[in-house]
């Protein structure tokens, strides 16, 4: 015989566990107002991982653009026989020349403050062949070519990647690279003179040229030729040396708002050349100030040597032709810019 008694209790059990789960899914569902948060809070969930997602996809593609290649500069230097590629976004100093038993570093970092600051991401040493590299780094690659090692370092676990790509194309030029060169000649003057193949020369006007490296920034010039007269100097009474000299000190002189350049002494003067071309070598002392409103006076900056300053001189002329080194050649790379321009004034010849 059924008994019911039984059947109604075990309706009664069920029942009331449904109503113990529905009790349990309002809890979640609904807060102390009755505000539905359950659904609001899976949805936050989503958005934070979709926005995860999103910058997860923009840092990959920024790396896609990082490591290539193509888009990155070139450098090449014919002192070192070398030429590499370095981040596009990136900056880039020599540090030293033959500084202690380095013979160069060269400082990566992806910001000018960090590259100031000497917080280089990754850097480039060239060393003698019998040298030892002493530096300690995390992470280092090294190639040797003729009597010259090249090490690539690095502390900074995040720009492997960069780093093993710079490894990559770190190349050495042939022979056709380092002696390739361009000739430049002005018909009006009557010069000429020859410069290297990665060098790209500006020409502003009938006389005043611009050199800078063809990868370089469109201000970063190297190099400038200005062709001077003297005739003004002469007829105020001066002769010739009298009116070399101020001409070349009042080349470097320039005021700006609130600033100003000069060059008041001569530090060194030599002639090199004795025949129908003279050559002259000059070493100026230059000060830099700025305009002090308070005392209404100039406030002296700082004082630096500035040369050298070739100067060329044809006998029976009023002109002279002066090549030397743009206010970024001496600050950046000053060595290397100073055996360009030396190699440069090595090929000058008047035409005329």
């Amino acid at each position: 015989m059924i008994n019911f008694s039984k059947i109604f209790l075990f309706i009664l059990l069920i029942l009331s566990f449904g109503l113990v789960l529905s009790a349990c899914n309002k809890s979640q569902e609904t807060g102390n107002d009755g505000e539905t948060i359950y659904e609001s809070s899976q949805q936050e969930n989503q958005e934070v991982i979709l926005n995860e997602e999103i910058d997860l996809e923009k840092v990959n593609e920024e790396d896609n653009v990082d490591l290539d290649l193509a888009k990155w500069r070139a450098y090449e230097n014919e002192y070192f026989n070398l030429k590499f590629k370095y981040h596009n976004n990136w900056y880039f100093q020599r540090d030293n020349l033959n500084a202690e038993n380095y013979i160069a570093v060269y400082g990566f970092a992806p910001s000018s403050e960090e590259l100031n600051n000497k917080d280089y991401a990754i850097q480039l040493f060239i060393l003698n062949e019998d040298q030892n590299f002493t530096e300690n780094f995390s992470f280092t690659k090294e190639k040797q070519e003729q009597n010259k090692k090249y090490i690539l370092a690095s502390n900074r676990e995040e720009y492997q990647n960069i780093l093993n790509l710079m490894f990559e194309n770190l190349e050495f030029l042939d022979e056709e690279e380092i002696s390739s060169l361009n000739t430049y000649t002005n018909e009006e003057y009557g010069f000429q003179f020859e410069y290297p193949n990665n060098i790209y020369l500006k020409k502003e006007n009938r006389g005043y040229l611009l050199l800078r490296y063809l990868n370089g920034n469109e201000t970063d010039w190297l190099i400038s030729v200005n062709v001077e007269n003297l005739i003004d100097f002469i007829n105020g009474g001066m002769n010739f040396d009298e009116a070399l000299d101020r001409s070349v000190q009042d080349k470097c002189s320039g005021n700006g708002p609130g600033s100003g350049i000069s060059c008041p002494n001569i530090l060194k003067k030599t002639q090199v050349g004795q025949n129908n071309i003279d050559t002259y070598e000059f070493y100026l002392s230059e000060q830099r100030y700025h305009y002090d409103a308070e005392n209404g006076g100039n406030i002296m900056d700082g004082i630096s040597e500035r040369g050298p300053i070739f100067v060329f001189y044809i006998n029976n002329l009023n002109n002279i032709f002066v090549f030397e080194l743009a206010e970024y050649g001496r600050e950046n790379n000053y060595e290397e810019n100073v055996r360009i321009l030396e190699n440069i004034i090595n090929t000058f010849k008047f035409t005329n």
